[in-house]
């Protein structure tokens, strides 16, 4: 299993989120916050609330201010869930919506989905999802091998920079240096790619979000 294909496991997304919750899902350089906008649905785009109606959907506030607003189509009524820091849900005219997929617990769960809406001042073309950087690679360890100390939470703009001022090394299985990684010359190190932005979050499906390429 090569390593990109090691990023793709159950084991690696475990310790992907062991380590941005230890990070208190914040970079750990220029402590940005996790945005809680991420998976969102290419097929079923942002649209503000005249688009969604034109799609025939209707929208309403629900008598229950923890479940905020619903959206209805043919007959089938479903919670959609306000993002933001404001205590009281805001005019429902002035809101963007959205669907947003929701990563199943194991493989072995469907892919689900469910409606969010957001403020439209939030910028989705800004939106990514938090990496986790190996400080150094090892061949001789699979990517959730590594102890907590080696791995590190970093945003999209500071994985890049931290690929761009420092280079990583690679050590064999006796502990022993071999080289240092390259950057990916797609995505320049920072592992996504803005144009992508509607589809996991822009990751760079050249290195799988790492940055580097030539990984064994």
């Amino acid at each position: 299993m090569n390593y990109n294909e090691q990023l793709s496991t159950p084991e690696w997304k475990v310790k992907r989120e062991e380590i941005i919750s230890r990070d208190n899902s914040c970079c750990t350089e220029c402590g940005i916050e996790r945005n809680e906008l991420l998976g969102l649905s290419s097929k079923f785009g942002v649209n503000d609330y005249n688009q969604l109606k034109a799609k025939k959907f209707s929208v309403g506030k629900t008598d229950k201010p923890s479940k905020g607003i619903f959206i209805i189509k043919n007959n089938f009524m479903n919670i959609c869930h306000f993002i933001g820091k404001v205590k009281q849900v805001p005019d429902i005219t002035e809101l963007n919506y959205a669907s947003q997929w929701i990563e199943p617990k194991n493989s072995f769960e469907p892919l689900k989905s469910r409606y969010i809406c957001f403020d439209k001042s939030t910028h989705i073309k800004e939106m990514y999802d938090l990496n986790v950087h190996h400080k150094y690679y090892n061949s001789g360890k699979m990517a959730w091998e590594y102890d907590n100390e080696a791995l590190t939470t970093l945003c999209a703009s500071c994985h890049k920079e931290e690929h761009l001022k420092n280079k990583i090394p690679v050590y064999n299985e006796k502990g022993e240096f071999q080289y240092h990684a390259e950057n990916c010359a797609k995505c320049s190190g920072s592992g996504v790619l803005s144009e992508y932005n509607y589809y996991m979050n822009g990751i760079c499906f050249q290195c799988i979000g790492t940055g580097s390429i030539n990984l064994w």
